[in-house]
């Protein structure tokens, strides 16, 4: 299933990467258990999902309450990782990035002003080439929201927008 959020970051990727601009993704299985599969399977499918290759980290937690989630069984991983979709049959245990302690990547794009949670899965943030946290997206369409605006003034060195709010 595509979602209008894809074409529009793998257009960004396509369009400011040279200049410096890089997608790094983060799994998470504490969001409704969205994300089952091994950090290997999981990205497998966001490339799969996203039509192309970018950095997808192991997964993380990214919540202060564990999760109850159940996560892909690793031993079963050579039997599934040709068909990520196949994971959905898989057998389940217990996920233990569900109950992990917070990432260390999660804490720190947690700072000021973006402190809340993570309301749901495919939360953006942009980071400056600096590593201050500039700007936190909603999980909808980033296009929408001035993402591409903000990364052209990110990678120029020159400060963001205020929004209105």
């Amino acid at each position: 299933m595509q979602n209008a959020n894809y074409p529009g970051l793998r257009s960004l990727y396509n369009k400011y990467h040279d200049q410096g601009f890089e997608l790094v993704a983060f799994p998470a299985n504490q969001f409704g258990c969205q994300a089952p599969g091994t950090s290997e399977q999981e990205r497998a499918y966001a490339w799969r999902k996203f039509g192309f290759e970018f950095p997808v980290m192991d997964k993380i937690a990214v919540k202060d309450k564990p999760g109850r989630c159940k996560g892909i069984d690793p031993k079963s991983y050579e039997e599934f990782k040709d068909d990520p979709d196949a994971m959905l049959t898989a057998p389940l245990i217990d996920d233990v990035t569900s109950s992990s302690p917070i990432a260390p990547v999660y804490s720190f794009l947690k700072q000021a002003p973006f402190d809340g949670e993570i309301p749901w899965n495919y939360t953006k943030f942009l980071v400056g080439r600096d590593g201050r946290v500039l700007r936190r997206y909603s999980p909808a369409d980033p296009l929408e929201q001035g993402m591409e605006d903000d990364v052209k003034r990110a990678l120029a060195g020159e400060p963001l927008k205020k929004r209105a709010f």
